[in-house]
């Protein structure tokens, strides 16, 4: 490969695999590694009146999505065990 082929293959590689990221350290160094950029979600919740008949009705929703939500996480939780050991 040619000096060119190479400047450019070293300036493709910069510009689409490697990036500067700076932030708050927590110790003095240098570190070369993954990064993972968590972001937060923005919700909107509105309020709606639930009339009194669908109250039993909409808190087996909310009871069931909560267990779902529960199950979920237990699975996450199960997934990152195993790839940490």
């Amino acid at each position: 490969m040619d000096l060119f082929a190479r400047l450019q293959a070293a300036e493709f590689r910069a510009r689409f695999y490697m990036k500067t990221i700076q932030g708050k350290p927590v110790s003095t160094g240098y570190a070369v590694g993954e990064l993972y950029v968590y972001k937060t979600l923005s919700l909107e919740c509105t309020r709606t009146a639930i009339a009194p008949e669908d109250i039993s009705r909409e808190t087996a929703v909310l009871s069931a999505a909560l267990a779902a939500t529960k199950d979920n996480i237990k699975e996450l939780i199960a997934q990152d065990r195993k790839s940490v050991v």
